[in-house]
Parts: structure tokens; sequence; C-alpha cells
């Protein structure tokens, strides 16, 4: 997530109660919420209330700090283009069973991209071949709500393509601009144009076709669509001010033995005050969106720290319906978090995926901790990020990921 997240994944409820959600705290909100409680400055806030957006900017002149604000600790330190890449581009390897082992995996990718290629060069052959129709009702317009015949494929593309990489391209346009490169908005546009074409890359890898339609659709129409809609001053002061938008992402690390790339994904973060009842000041709804799907709560703490709980579904694997024209569903499976953030970078993730996996794949995690740099401190390491998997065929899974956002692991005891 992101599909490049998962096609006809059921999270339409999810999309509908977001969208209400935000029209709610639109409308509730906003002649509530002041200044100070949606700027957080660079030292940590005093107030229990603060709704963990990151700094407006200091002046007109300053690069703008709406959705990355330099933070030395949790998921934001780790935040730069080689780990958007990695955790953007193989985000479908957090689903079950999907093939990590990367290196082994270059000669399909290389044949992948050229089926992506192929189709960004004739789109109308891409199209035609899913059918044109079929395109409009369940990759465009809101016309289909089930997964049969691929319906419903247009919430993973509002939701991750639109909104989420939309929200993490302005993100990434601050990151360039933050230290003074020339152009922020052109390369964060290669950067995630980059991590998107990766994205369709690993998944037509594990699902090849000739012509691609998702890819067509995802890439001219939903991430560009999302680029542009947060080159719009009012959208991203939507989204920092009276909503709160941000991503949570894995920690990649290199595991051996097995070399094999594990803990990339990218979840979505929608979150706002609870409007018009008093005394739920320091409450806020959670929406979460990705590979997994997670409905919860955010309790702040003071200081800037915000403690949640969630639950929801996860992807666990992916059903081709029709190899020819492309069309898939996905099987799910629950899960449930608590997850510890600082001013919305997060510091420490708790996960359970409840039930068998659907094909009981021994080396996927069952249990997951994830630990961020600034949290724990490793005598003459410093204060990396750090992660562990329980996994459902027995042993376990560790990593320590450095600043940079890439990381080393071992697995040991898998079945």
């Amino acid at each position: 997530m992101h599909e490049s997240r998962m096609k006809a994944f059921p999270g339409t409820a999810g999309l509908i109660a977001a969208c209400a959600a935000l029209l709610w705290s639109a409308t509730g909100c906003a002649s509530r919420i002041d200044v100070q409680d949606v700027t957080v400055p660079h030292a940590a806030s005093d107030s229990s209330t603060s709704s963990n957006a990151s700094p407006a900017p200091d002046s007109s002149t300053s690069p703008e700090r709406r959705f990355y604000a330099g933070r030395t600790y949790g998921s934001e330190a780790q935040f730069n283009p080689m780990s958007q890449f990695l955790n953007e581009g193989f985000d479908m390897l957090s689903v079950d069973g999907w093939d990590r082992q990367v290196v082994e995996m270059l000669p399909r990718y290389r044949t992948a991209a050229q089926n992506v290629l192929r189709s960004l060069n004739r789109p109308d052959r891409a199209i035609g071949q899913y059918g044109w129709m079929r395109t409009l009702r369940n990759e465009i317009l809101p016309l289909t709500f089930t997964p049969e015949d691929g319906g419903g494929a247009w919430v993973p593309n509002y939701e991750f393509h639109l909104l989420g990489s939309g929200m993490v391209s302005a993100r990434m346009t601050e990151w360039y601009a933050q230290r003074g490169m020339p152009h922020p908005g052109a390369l964060s546009f290669v950067t995630m144009t980059a991590s998107h074409f990766m994205n369709e890359v690993v998944e037509n890898a594990m699902t090849p076709r000739y012509y691609d339609s998702d890819a067509v659709i995802d890439l001219y129409l939903f991430d560009t669509g999302g680029f542009l809609l947060f080159r719009n001053a009012g959208v991203r002061r939507f989204f920092s001010e009276t909503v709160q938008l941000t991503n949570w992402p894995g920690q990649p690390t290199w595991v051996e033995p097995g070399g094999t790339l594990e803990n990339t994904g990218q979840l979505f973060i929608l979150r706002g005050h609870v409007p018009f009842v008093r005394g739920l000041e320091s409450w806020r709804w959670m929406y979460g969106f990705g590979v997994t799907s997670l409905f919860g709560i955010t309790r702040d703490a003071g200081s800037g720290y915000g403690i949640s709980a969630a639950a929801g579904i996860d992807a666990v694997d992916v059903v081709v319906l029709d190899s020819v024209k492309g069309t898939k569903t996905v099987k799910l499976r629950p899960t449930g978090g608590v997850f510890l953030d600082r001013e919305g970078s997060l510091l420490v993730s708790v996960m359970k995926e409840y039930g068998r996996g659907v094909k009981d794949y021994g080396s996927d995690a069952n249990f997951s901790i994830n630990v961020y740099p600034g949290v724990v401190r490793v005598p003459g390491v410093g204060m990396p990020g750090m992660w562990v998997h329980s996994l459902r065929g027995g042993g376990i899974r560790i990593g320590v990921v450095s600043r940079a956002g890439l990381g080393l692991g071992v697995v040991s005891g898998r079945r």
C-alpha cells in the first residue's frame, strides 16, 4: 500500500467512515483548534491536547514543515528518499508468502518492469484487455463495492495512491527543501515516481501480466493526481491542521540466512479531534490504511506523546480471479495493535495477527514489535531502530536498523 497495495480490498466501509469523520472534524473542530493545536515547536510541547501534527512554517520564507519537521526520533528520523523507495516500492512484501528474496527475484523483476513499461506505452491495450467499462466502474468511480470481479478497487486507489502517497510526496518535497536542494518539488516527483514504479513491478512479478491495467491507472491517474493534489496549500493545510494525515513506515532490513528483505511497508494514519463532545479534548479518532486497515483511538498523553489502540484486518493473500483480465481479490485476517508516537513520529508499535495464515506460511510473522530510533540506546551504536518478529512456523526474526532507514537482521528457528 500502495495494488500497488491491494486490489479489491474491502475497505469501502473504512473509506466511507473516514470521509464522514473528515467532514465531522472539519465542521466541528475548525472553530476550536487554535494555532497551538496544530503547530508543534522543535522542542516537545507541554500541552496534553497537542494534535501531534508537524509544525507549520516558522515564517513565510522558511521551508514548509507540515509533514516533515526533521525530528531526530521515531519513524521520521528514518525518512529519506532511500527508505521511502524501499517501504513504498516493496510494500507488497508484507503480504504472506510474497517472495522476499529480492536478489533471486531480479529476473522476474526485469520481466515485470518490461510488462509495466509496455502497459504505460500502450495504455489503450492495457485498459482494453481489462475492459474500459470495468476499469471505470471498478478502478475509478465508486460504483462497485464487492470484491467479486475486482469490484471496489477504487477504494485503495483513492486511499493509498491519491491521499496517502500524495501526502508523502508533500513530505518528500519538504525533506528536499529543508536541505536546501534546488527544485524540491521536481526531486520529490522523481523519487515518488521511482517508488511507485517499483511497487508496480513487485506486484506484477508475483501476479505477472503482459499488459497491466493496474499500473496504468495507478501511475498515470492516482499517483500523479495525488502529487498534484498536495501541491495545493489548502489541501496541505487541511490534512495537517483540521485533521492530521501521516505515515508510519516499516524498518526495511536485509535478513540472513536466506537473503530476504523484511519489515517493509506503509501504514497511513488519519486522525482528528472528537468534535462537539466536552471532556474528550485529549482523545482523537484514528483510521489506519494500507495493506492493514485499522480503526482506533488515540489518547494524547502530554509533551507531544500519543498512545493509540486499534483493531482491524490485514491482507494475507492475493487471489487472482482472472489471469487474462488481471482481476484479483484478497483474503483477510483479524489484526490489532498498540502504538506510541511523539508529535506524530512513531516510536513503538506492537501488532498481533489472529488466526492461521491462508496458506500457513511458516516464515511470516503473527506478532511484531518495532522500536524506532531515539527510544533505546545501544552501547557503541547509539540509538538505532530495532524490531522482532515471532514467526508463525516457529522461531524469530530480529533486526537493527540505522537512522538511514536500512538495517541488518537474522532469523533463527524458522521451519
